[in-house]
């Protein structure tokens, strides 16, 4: 039989120790969090975006420009979370830009718009005005879905790595 006595004082300095080691090890899940999805992002600039992903290298315009998309996913590192959780996200829409990864991902069809002014840079930079659209669609190519599918055994182990490198004694 194992028998344990504690002193009448030991519940706050307890409750103090289990408070400091929760603290190093959200911090250590956050650390690797951070660590695994810049990785990530790495990982989908340099496997899965090739040639001329958005479509633009003829004729880049002043809304998209060849390598908005890998930029945007190189800078759309996010880690978020509470004391309770902690979770890292990826985004692939550039500042103030159309949501190219979402239309990459999963595709998208505009209608045709008709009767509403828009101007748009053309393949020589001017500005064109233009009061209709014609209907456009962007057919789904899958990247960061089966990136992060691809990653998640060494998302997982980057941030086991960093809980064994937290000091939690």
């Amino acid at each position: 039989m194992i028998q344990f006595t504690l002193e009448p004082d030991a519940g706050p300095k307890l409750a103090g120790y289990m408070e400091h080691v929760r603290a190093r090890i959200v911090s250590a899940i956050r650390a690797g969090m951070r660590e695994a999805m810049q990785d990530l992002a790495r990982y989908v600039v340099a496997s899965k975006l090739s040639g001329d992903p958005i479509g633009q290298q003829a004729a880049p315009s002043r809304f998209t420009k060849p390598g908005d998309l890998a930029a945007s996913i190189l800078a759309g590192v996010r880690v978020g979370g509470n004391d309770e959780e902690v979770y890292g996200t990826l985004s692939g829409r550039p500042k103030n830009q159309p949501n190219l990864g979402y239309w990459q991902e999963f595709g998208t069809k505009h209608p045709a718009v008709a009767g509403k002014m828009r101007v748009f840079a053309g393949a020589d930079g001017q500005l064109v005005f233009t009061s209709s659209i014609a209907a456009f669609s962007i057919p789904p190519r899958p990247f960061l879905n089966p990136s992060l599918a691809e990653q998640k055994a060494q998302i997982m182990a980057t941030i086991r790595a960093r809980l064994a490198e937290a000091d939690i004694s």
